[in-house]
């Protein structure tokens, strides 16, 4: 999602709209947006459509992925919402360890994920 050197990412300047290729966050996405939108009350359900119909919808594939119904992938995240953590960039899956949520304290630890229907294994490989 974000495959430039870290040197490429304006570590120094911190201006993060001239990162070539962007930042790598798509493992924290739904931690990040789920600590920024429980303090402007923001609903599972608004963060479900954010991060599962409005995508399959952009790709094209919403009769298929982005809803638990009947037809649909058996994509599933099971997760604990209130359970806090604190970002690792070491511990992240991306290939370069360069996130701008390093050290910063979240809500929201995946426990399983299903694809599928078939669990997955989530530890670091």
């Amino acid at each position: 999602h974000s495959p430039s050197l870290p040197e490429n990412k304006e570590t120094k300047s911190g201006n993060l709209m001239k990162a070539w290729g962007g930042i790598a966050s798509i493992q924290l996405a739904l931690p990040v947006l789920w600590t920024a939108g429980r303090k402007r009350n923001i609903t599972h359900l608004q963060l479900c459509k954010w991060l599962c119909e409005h995508p399959a919808k952009l790709i094209g594939k919403e009769n298929q992925i982005g809803k638990i119904a009947p037809g649909y992938d058996a994509d599933l995240t099971i997760w604990d919402d209130n359970e806090k953590w604190t970002v690792d960039a070491n511990r992240l899956f991306h290939r370069n360890k360069l996130t701008p949520y390093d050290r910063e304290e979240l809500y929201g630890v995946v426990k399983k994920v299903f694809l599928n229907g078939v669990e997955q294994n989530l530890s670091a490989s």
